[in-house]
């Protein structure tokens, strides 16, 4: 999406330092038919020890949050426009429809701001985890839900 602001640095590194001991080895299922467009960002995930695994479609990713022989993943993230639908929005309703309770995170670009607040709001109608351009608030919500997963995990173990 672009190269941080000295003010994302800053706050991702604070959530690298204070977090990352906890979500280490957490996975994220990123779903963007151009991988490419959000390198950084998936780079830095995978530096803090993030499983991040991509997938290009919503057929692809939808095989892989149905297969129970794998470890669940903690998140998706996925664009919200593909081959120019939008099949991040059709993920989600699949993902509700199939009662999958892997949250899910819109990232993507939109230059319309119109356009932007119908997807946000759409986004919370399919109670996503939010939607967002931004590469801080990107990882701020990454690292919120993963460190939610973590305490998830926590009181299954510990039989609370």
């Amino acid at each position: 999406m672009g190269k941080p602001s000295p003010e994302d640095v800053q706050e991702v590194t604070t959530l690298i330092t204070t977090f990352s001991p906890y979500v280490d080895g957490r996975r994220i299922l990123w779903v963007d038919n151009e991988p490419s467009n959000n390198i950084l960002e998936r780079t830095t995930l995978t530096d803090w020890g993030i499983d991040v695994q991509t997938r290009r479609t919503t057929q692809e990713a939808l095989t892989e949050l149905r297969d129970k022989s794998d470890t669940p993943y903690d998140l998706v993230i996925s664009d919200w426009f593909r081959g120019g639908k939008p099949e991040g929005k059709r993920l989600a309703e699949l993902i509700h429809s199939e009662q999958i309770e892997t949250p899910i995170l819109f990232y993507f670009c939109a230059g319309d701001t119109s356009l932007f607040q119908s997807i946000v709001g759409e986004a919370q109608s399919l109670q996503a985890i939010g939607a967002t351009s931004s590469p801080r608030e990107l990882l701020r919500w990454t690292f919120a839900e993963l460190v939610r997963a973590v305490l998830r995990d926590t009181k299954t173990s510990i039989g609370l």
